[in-house]
């Protein structure tokens, strides 16, 4: 399997702090079969922005540490990106990482929200010959709401990756029912772990994945990973037609309600 999100560089980002966790990570990894990970550093404008050399040195050292304990494991680069108005510019100053330097970038959305600037953001990143991958859309308050919301920008090319362990419930149940209803209708692509290195959880789950995911969609369960090894070989991922659905959810329904009531008290 590869890994296309996860945050195992030691002292770097806010998952393990020493080196020997990161080893800890990568035996993890190479037990469950997971051989190729990209290191995706959180990007934050203005509050933190580790360089592309700097990750690229921890990253050539790590990968020296493996070969030495014969752990089976390559480390590739990356960032993940919080997206932001000037996420373009800083793409254009080169100040961002793409997975494994192809033409995908990983992004993150807001978890409360999503930006009105996105539609502009992804026309411009298009023309530039980029791809977007969102990560974890399934912990997005308007898309635990709404997972079709996704329809239209799945139809459009853009790519979104699923945590592995919301597949279970680590992130609780609201985020679980959306992850299911995702792949349920084909709105994510690509699984990933995740990993902070608090636990080994976030590799342990993609092991886990690949029964809950057959259970849900069949035969398609094996596109989820080597989706992956597209991305990190900078080709194109293979996509099933995504389902044109709407939720049911209470949280939806309450929206409805309310937006009823608003064109009531302009009618008065």
């Amino acid at each position: 399997m590869f890994d296309i999100h996860n945050h195992l560089l030691a002292g770097l980002d806010d998952g393990p702090q020493t080196q020997e966790e990161t080893l800890e990570i990568c035996k993890a990894a190479e037990e469950f079969e997971v051989h190729k990970i990209v290191a995706t550093p959180h990007y934050l404008e203005g509050q933190y922005e580790p360089e592309g050399e700097l990750i690229r040195k921890k990253i050539e050292e790590t990968n020296d540490t493996l070969q030495k304990n014969n752990i089976q494991v390559e480390i590739l680069p990356g960032h993940e990106v919080y997206l932001s108005e000037n996420t373009i510019n800083k793409i254009k100053k080169e100040d961002i990482l793409f997975i494994n330097d192809s033409k995908y970038i990983l992004l993150e959305l807001p978890m409360n929200y999503i930006p009105e600037y996105l539609d502009e953001f992804f026309y411009d990143l298009s023309v530039m010959g980029y791809k977007p991958i969102i990560a974890h859309p399934e912990r997005n308050k308007e898309v635990i709401k709404n997972p079709g919301i996704l329809y239209r920008w799945v139809k459009e090319g853009v790519i979104f990756q699923l945590n592995a362990g919301s597949l279970f419930g680590v992130y609780g149940p609201e985020v679980k029912k959306c992850a299911i209803d995702l792949v349920d209708n084909y709105l994510v692509q690509v699984i990933a772990s995740d990993c902070h290195g608090e636990s080994m959880a976030g590799l342990e789950w993609m092991a886990r994945a690949k029964r809950k995911l057959e259970d849900i969609c069949g035969s398609y369960t094996i596109q989820f990973f080597t989706n992956a090894e597209y991305i990190i070989n900078d080709e194109e991922i293979i996509c099933e037609e995504p389902t044109h659905f709407e939720s049911k959810s209470f949280w939806n329904f309450l929206d409805k309600f309310n937006f009823s009531e608003r064109d009531n008290t302009k009618k008065d």
